[in-house]
């Protein structure tokens, strides 16, 4: 009788292995770059929510600090004076920014109450949006009388869907 060696490494087995290892290399490969480009385009909104929050931020519109090295809103721009941020330009056009953008003023109470002083743009159950990117930024608001109280405002960039 005659002892036949293993036939692991015929011809169909090598063949057949190469085909799955390149077949999953392509799967991989594939993967990666839709992944990649999800994240560069998380990547940009997260830029432009960032470079809105710091403008923001700052003293000089459309900016709505009160100075340049605190972070107190002016609340006389954002709670009393919400009417005439909404009849100016939209947030997108006062920023320059190639995206839609809503801002979201909230203050907290000294008891922990949530209010929203002032939306600026489009609400959040009206929102349409392909991909979207918050930020939230922790200010205090500087009252006219010189009180300030705790909040902060929410910077929601995004872009509506392709097909509309």
């Amino acid at each position: 009788m005659r002892f036949l060696k293993g036939q692991y490494f015929s011809f169909d087995a090598i063949i057949g292995g190469t085909i799955f290892i390149l077949t999953a290399i392509a799967l991989f490969s594939y993967w990666n770059g839709i992944n990649s480009s999800f994240d560069q385009a998380h990547d940009m909104l997260a830029r432009e929510a960032f470079r809105i929050s710091e403008t923001m931020l700052t003293p000089v519109p459309p900016g709505f600090s009160v100075g340049w090295r605190d972070q107190h809103i002016n609340y006389s721009m954002v709670g009393d004076g919400c009417d005439a941020l909404l009849s100016g330009p939209t947030a997108e056009e006062a920023f320059g920014s190639g995206y839609l953008v809503s801002v979201y003023f909230v203050e907290i109470s000294d008891r922990g109450d949530v209010t929203r002083i002032c939306t600026w743009g489009v609400g959040e159950d009206e929102l349409n949006a392909q991909s979207a990117y918050r930020m939230r930024r922790p200010v205090s608001y500087m009252k006219e009388d010189g009180d300030t109280a705790l909040g902060y405002f929410d910077v929601l960039v995004y872009e509506q869907p392709r097909n509309q």
